[in-house]
């Protein structure tokens, strides 16, 4: 079954080395792998190129062939798991850094008690990235941040809202040029440099649509990976920076950092976290489980919070 899950690998990337990559082994392994499989099946399934690899023939028909020997095997752990009761296996999440860290120290320890045979493999990764690694079935769930109009609209797949929080825009008052008191917008916001997340991520995108609006872009001072710290550099005096609202209960707070919402948009940015798994998923009962542990918690500490805020 392996060398299959090998196969579909280089198949889809195109390159040993990326499909190396994405399975977490040497690239030297994966090459014998597939020779074995070639050798075995007394074919030759790529065609080896200047840049990368393509299907033969024999390799498209194999493929289709992999495609369902991968499904069938899921099959059977499914109808193995409802026959014990139990689940076995392993589950792949993808989810992005910040919500890794805010979620899986909170939920990890519940879902394993209840499913101590399942073993969790996280890959964290930008929004965009998760989105393309799930489509084609590297993970087998996704917990990302987006619109619902922006998710994988397809009838294969369950979608489950687990949060959703206001943004806000955090820019040290050495750096204001307006009266903190005066209605934010694009224009003003111009003259501030920016800390931005990479491409790919919700918060850059977000960034792009907020000033497309106006034409006004800032300079951008800085671009990271972690919003986290984007946060930290705003808090320095380095630039503004578009943080969802939960972040300020994970960080020191900051009383020369001023915070903007978009209210005064007719669609103020609202940050929603969406779970994503595929409906005939084996472990899809896990996942879900794994999906309504996060609400939970989420939602838990911001009952908290809100309790706090109203008795301060």
């Amino acid at each position: 079954m392996k060398d299959y899950l090998y196969f579909i690998a280089v198949a889809e990337e195109q390159s040993f080395s990326k499909a190396a990559k994405r399975l977490f082994m040497a690239q030297s392994s994966l090459s014998q792998a597939i020779k074995a499989l070639e050798e075995e099946l007394n074919v030759q399934l790529f065609e080896r190129l200047p840049r990368g690899v393509k299907l033969t023939k024999p390799g498209q028909l194999v493929l289709e062939k992999a495609y369902e020997i991968q499904e069938l095997e899921k099959s059977i752990y499914l109808d193995m798991n409802r026959f014990q009761q139990t689940f076995v296996g392993e589950l792949t999440i993808g989810i992005t850094n910040y919500w890794a860290t805010l979620l899986l120290p909170k939920i990890l320890n519940p879902f394993m008690a209840q499913y101590p045979n399942i073993r969790i493999n996280v890959r964290e990764a930008s929004t965009r990235d998760l989105k393309k690694a799930f489509s084609t079935k590297q993970m087998d769930c996704i917990l990302i941040t987006c619109e619902a109009e922006e998710l994988l609209n397809e009838e294969r797949l369950v979608q489950t809202k687990i949060f959703e929080e206001p943004l806000k825009i955090a820019v040290s008052q050495s750096l204001l040029r307006w009266d903190q008191e005066q209605l934010l917008n694009q224009r003003r916001l111009a003259s501030v440099p920016f800390i931005v997340l990479h491409e790919g991520q919700r918060l850059r995108s977000i960034f792009q649509e907020y000033f497309a609006q106006s034409g006004a872009y800032p300079a951008i001072f800085l671009e990271t990976q972690s919003v986290f710290t984007a946060y930290e550099l705003a808090s320095a005096g380095f630039g503004a920076t578009i943080i969802p609202q939960h972040l300020l209960s994970m960080v020191k707070p900051n009383p020369s950092l001023s915070l903007y919402g978009f209210e005064h948009l007719s669609q103020p940015f609202i940050w929603r976290l969406y779970g994503l798994v595929y409906k005939k998923h084996h472990l899809r009962e896990p996942i879900e489980t794994f999906f309504s542990l996060a609400q939970a918690a989420l939602e838990e500490e911001e009952g908290k919070r809100n309790n706090l805020f109203l008795n301060g």
